[in-house]
């Protein structure tokens, strides 16, 4: 039976089709546009924000001018440039400026509280090896390992497990940041959430790292210089960074030393006598604590609000004690 030219038509149209859809596949693999570029996220562990000698030095890790940083660009071509999407709400869209600080430091407060909790229980830990040391006690290998990488990653000066003062300066430098100077310099670091660091990059402190490809090379960057702004994974990533910066850097000692004051007499640390530590944060210097310190009263009824509901953070409230001499 011979076939009808309506069958053989459709016969051929099918036969067409089917040939251009293998052939369109067999073009997706083959063209590299289609394919979609890994990216390598580069973790704190190999972020190098600490590579600086030097007090006077440290404010060359941290963004250095609120006007520098409010417009940044990479210095790469922007088509092959990958975002890291970020979990931070898009709060341009409050329009009403007090909702939006309620929105913003009731984001990041259980963020804050969370690595808080973190460097308690290091130094809950700290205290406890203190006092089998006191007690002639033999430390167990693994607790001196541990104690070991606390004093590497926060910088002590003194390094001998079988020396008093080797607690003393561990127990200085592991402890919380209070969570209104974490809210405020995010807040001021980041412009409220908006800026282009903490979109692509999850850096809510203007972090900046020395190794090649670590993160957002600034458009400001004059030439010479090598430094980038560090990206991380997560926002806990940045802010467990930041606190380790302040915990361990030289030119941060001030900070510490007014934390361990209120320590010393049985008081929670503050924000506003921590903030006299922060000279070095900035190339801004006082003019940069002034900032700070007119944050921390201006948003004082937000930041006292947020307290209030996230049940904040406290060594006292943890039952953890002060430097144990």
């Amino acid at each position: 039976m011979t076939e009808s030219p309506l069958k053989k038509s459709v016969l051929l149209f099918s036969t067409k089709v089917s040939f251009l859809l293998f052939i369109s596949i067999i073009l997706s693999f083959c063209n590299p546009k289609k394919q979609k570029t890994k990216q390598k996220i580069i973790s704190i562990d190999s972020v190098d924000t600490y590579n600086i000698s030097g007090k006077n030095k440290a404010n060359t890790s941290f963004s250095q001018k609120k006007e520098e940083t409010k417009e940044v660009f990479i210095k790469s071509d922007t088509k092959n440039t990958i975002i890291i999407s970020s979990l931070l709400p898009d709060f341009s869209t409050y329009k009403n400026v007090k909702q939006k600080k309620k929105a913003f430091f009731s984001f990041l407060t259980p963020l804050i509280q969370k690595e808080n909790r973190l460097i308690i229980q290091q130094r809950q830990f700290i205290q406890e090896q203190y006092q089998i040391f006191k007690l002639k006690d033999t430390l167990s290998t693994e607790n001196i390992t541990l104690l070991n990488k606390y004093i590497l990653d926060y910088r002590c000066e003194n390094t001998d497990l079988q020396d008093t003062n080797t607690y003393n300066d561990l127990l200085l430098r592991v402890d919380i940041i209070p969570q209104e100077l974490a809210l405020v310099q995010a807040a001021l670091e980041s412009s409220w959430g908006s800026s282009y660091f903490v979109r692509a990059a999850n850096n809510l402190y203007g972090q900046w790292c020395f190794k090649p490809g670590c993160g957002v090379i600034p458009r400001a960057r004059k030439e010479g210089e090598t430094h980038e702004v560090a990206k991380f994974e997560t926002l806990e990533q940045s802010i467990r960074s930041y606190m380790l910066f302040l915990n361990s850097h030289p030119a941060f000692s001030l900070l510490r030393k007014e934390r361990a004051i209120k320590r010393k007499h049985n008081k929670q640390p503050d924000a506003i006598s921590m903030a006299n530590g922060l000279k070095d944060y900035s190339a801004r210097g006082q003019k940069y604590i002034k900032e700070i310190k007119s944050m921390l009263q201006t948003n004082k009824e937000f930041l006292i609000e947020t307290t209030k509901k996230n049940n904040a953070l406290t060594i006292s409230s943890l039952k953890v004690k002060g430097n144990s001499n």
